[in-house]
């Protein structure tokens, strides 16, 4: 495909994947706007990724918050906020864990206030997000997810940890993953555990 053919850093390919953002085929704008994680944001390229917010298709919608998490923008905070109320699962889990990566601190009065409201992944992502912004306690309300009877909660919940836990709390959280192990019974969730275990375990 063109894009992987772009997406090597080159000033020179940034106005052509701009143009890719508009396509008419979802796929092609989702690909496009993912390629910019190879670039340093230059103002142009922000202001794309902000408009790919309002975007039919949730992938875009999640691969530009995203973006916005990795690059630390603080500017785009608000839109993340809105973001919360998307209609996509996966849209407002996204924006939970770019608002922990940008760190703002008004952040965690926002994400405490709709915590409880919050179920399955999204109430994964929310508690690492408030744990990675200094709420220590909420490591223990992660961890109890990996009893959650959704098998996908589960998952992401070994993909968080595997992503996000501090040092400190990384033999906590291996012992946890073990535990779960031993009862676990789905193939996709003992996949993760184990990446999860290895990766920390080995880091």
């Amino acid at each position: 495909m063109e894009i992987e053919g772009l997406a090597n850093g080159s000033s020179n390919n940034i106005q052509r994947l701009l143009g890719l953002t508009n396509d008419i085929d979802e796929e092609v704008r989702f690909r496009a706007f993912e390629a910019f994680e190879h670039f340093t944001p230059t103002a142009a390229i922000l202001k794309k990724v902000r408009q790919g917010l309002k975007d039919d298709d949730e992938l875009v919608r999640s691969t530009c918050i995203e973006l916005i998490g990795d690059w630390k923008d603080k500017d785009s905070t608000e839109e993340l906020y809105l973001a919360l109320s998307d209609q996509s699962e996966i849209v407002r889990s996204a924006a939970i864990t770019s608002l922990s990566q940008i760190a703002r601190k008004d952040s965690i009065w926002i994400l405490k206030q709709k915590f409880n409201e919050w179920r399955g992944v999204e109430r994964a992502s929310a508690a690492m997000a408030l744990y990675l912004l200094g709420q220590a306690d909420y490591l223990d309300e992660l961890l109890s997810l990996f009893d959650d009877k959704d098998y996908l909660t589960r998952c992401a919940t070994a993909n968080l940890v595997n992503g996000f836990i501090s040092h400190k709390d990384k033999n906590k959280a291996i012992t946890k993953m073990k535990q779960a192990l031993l009862k676990e019974d789905t193939k996709a969730v003992s996949s993760s555990l184990r990446e999860a275990i290895k990766a920390l375990e080995s880091d």
